[in-house]
């Protein structure tokens, strides 16, 4: 996307220089496309996560799950970053898809795991007994979803040629 603006300013700073009469145009305006994608992606990771964050609020009715999650999201999504930028990943519209894929399985995982937690307390068990004991219960369902979704991105992320440049900082010009 920077190459796109870059290119469409030089193209308006060069116009200035011609002689009257001739006229510089950008013939092929995809990159409007795509950043109309990326924006779109973005405003719908957000949008999820407003959703989100109500919807546990409205629904289980508690402060502390919605707390939870809200705090959830933005730390998991910064480590996220973290992670990719020190893999040498970009940001583009296939790791925004990926991204916003397996934000809505943790925010699922997450309301799975807090609804079980629930469940432990009203059974009677204190607040630390009903975390450790609804967390045991879930954690191989939320395992396996997890590593269903690496096992799946992971090795597009680290595809070779033309399509894996796309993935990598270091790879493009």
């Amino acid at each position: 996307m920077d190459v796109a603006h870059g290119v469409r300013d030089e193209v308006a700073r060069l116009q200035s220089q011609l002689p009257p009469g001739v006229r510089l145009n950008v013939t092929d305006g995809s990159s409007i496309n795509i950043e109309d994608s990326v924006n779109e992606v973005k405003r719908t990771l957000l949008e999820g996560a407003l959703l989100t964050v109500l919807i546990v609020f409205l629904f289980p009715g508690s402060w502390r799950s919605t707390v939870i999650t809200g705090l959830t999201l933005p730390i998991a999504l910064i480590y996220t970053f973290a992670v990719m930028y020190a893999c040498g990943f970009t940001i583009n519209v296939i790791t925004l898809m990926a991204l916003s894929l397996c934000v809505g399985l943790l925010i699922d995982d997450a309301i799975v795991v807090r609804e079980n937690i629930v469940r432990h307390v009203q059974l009677g068990a204190d607040h630390r007994t009903a975390a450790l004991d609804g967390t045991k219960e879930i954690a191989l369902a939320v395992l396996a979803t997890t590593f269903s979704i690496v096992a799946v991105f992971l090795p597009v992320g680290f595809m070779g040629g033309i399509i894996g440049r796309f993935f990598h900082r270091s790879a493009l010009p």
